[in-house]
């Protein structure tokens, strides 16, 4: 063959050579100068090799199976099952479950469970032993890891279907002491499925005086509850009781109302009412003597009480003599003023409940016959003034 030639090398180069074989190569030079001519040759042998190695590679594939749909208070397993679809073997292979809040396991909120090493199309799988404990909408999340770096996440929604109840007590938002009042509990159930076993519990307000109650509930008096069984409400049905108290305190009462299911689910709801009380005045005029001779001394006392469960404001009272009587003096718990047939005691601001008060007012009359003498008394808790009177008789010789 022809060489490959440059400027100072020449090179031939030939696919093979059979064992045995010679190849010889003629060169023809022309020398150039004188002296020695060094030449050199060298042969270079080069062999390919050829081989196949196989690349194992594992994965993991992840599945969720529960039930969509449960109601509380029943069992919500869901099954983990792991597989390893690729070629080689997956190696500490871990399931890591988050429980959410409306469900619920025996070994708390975060499960790891260690699978180990799973072989080319192997599977495994790991059942989560759950339980609803809520109504609602809950996700259950699960990652699963293995050598390599392999990390699969996934989840899976289950729907709690619980009774859901609703409260309500409709009473009057005043009472006066001592007067009675009908309170009216109502417990409905406005969830996605019917409920056994329902409770209502009302704790009555130290301020009220339980009277009576119907559908059967039953009064503690040493801790002021009614309690007060339903049974089964179905969806949307509503159940209510009537109760009667009595206000028996001044202030600001709260009465709370708590109802509850076998399931656990309860509502609370409560009112307010404000117990006052109020003043009941009374007047009343006798005559300490009668008859009572012309020219002699008549004594009129008047008894102002009141009877009432509230401060009276503003007490005042008034005389007015008969025209022929003649005022002499008076007295009572505060100043007067006595002009032209008229007594006026200056107002007393307050007076409390039970609590009464005496006035006299002295006079005479020259004149026979049946003499009227008459008291007015005015409060601002009362809107117009009481009156009471007392007929005398007057006699002469």
């Amino acid at each position: 063959p022809s060489p490959d030639q440059s400027s100072t090398f020449l090179g031939w180069n030939f696919a093979e050579l059979q064992p045995g074989e010679e190849k010889v190569i003629q060169v023809t030079m022309i020398p150039l100068e004188r002296g020695n001519i060094e030449t050199h040759a060298s042969v270079r042998f080069s062999a390919n090799a050829n081989g196949v190695f196989t690349v194992a590679e594992p994965l993991l594939a992840v599945k969720l199976e529960g039930p969509g749909e449960v109601m509380i208070g029943e069992p919500a397993p869901v099954t983990v099952t792991v597989n390893n679809p690729g070629t080689g073997i997956a190696n500490n292979v871990v399931i890591e479950a988050i429980v959410p809040e409306g469900l619920e396991h025996t070994r708390g909120e975060r499960l790891l469970m260690e699978l180990g090493s799973l072989n080319p199309g192997e599977s495994r799988s790991v059942r989560l032993a759950l339980s609803a404990v809520k109504g609602g909408r809950h996700v259950v999340q699960v990652q699963t890891r293995g050598g390599s770096d392999l990390i699969r996440n996934s989840s899976t929604e289950v729907s709690v279907v619980a009774p859901s109840l609703v409260t309500k007590i409709d009473g009057p938002g005043l009472r006066y002491l001592g007067r009675q009042g009908k309170f009216v509990l109502q417990v409905g159930n406005d969830g996605e499925a019917a409920s056994n076993n329902v409770r209502v519990m009302y704790k009555i307000p130290d301020g009220f005086k339980f009277i009576s109650a119907d559908r059967g509930a039953e009064f503690d008096a040493t801790t002021n509850l009614l309690a007060w069984f339903v049974g089964r409400l179905e969806q949307n049905q509503q159940a209510q009781i009537t109760v009667l108290l009595e206000a028996t305190q001044l202030g600001e009462q709260t009465h709370l109302v708590r109802a509850t299911t076998e399931h656990g689910t309860l509502q609370d709801t409560q009112i307010v009412t404000s117990i006052e009380g109020t003043s009941s005045l009374s007047i009343e005029v006798v005559d300490l003597d009668d008859p009572v001779e012309t020219g002699s001394e008549a004594i009129y006392e008047i008894r102002v009480k009141n009877e009432g469960s509230a401060p009276a404001r503003n007490v005042g009272v008034a005389c007015e003599l008969a025209a022929d009587m003649r005022y002499i003096s008076a007295e009572g718990p505060v100043a007067h003023i006595a002009e032209q047939g008229h007594v006026v005691f200056r107002a007393i601001p307050e007076l409390g409940p039970e609590k009464s008060m005496t006035f006299r007012v002295h006079v005479t009359s020259e004149t026979s016959g049946h003499s009227r003498f008459r008291a007015h008394l005015s409060s601002e808790s009362v809107s117009e003034p009481l009156t009471a009177e007392e007929l005398t008789k007057f006699y002469g010789e």
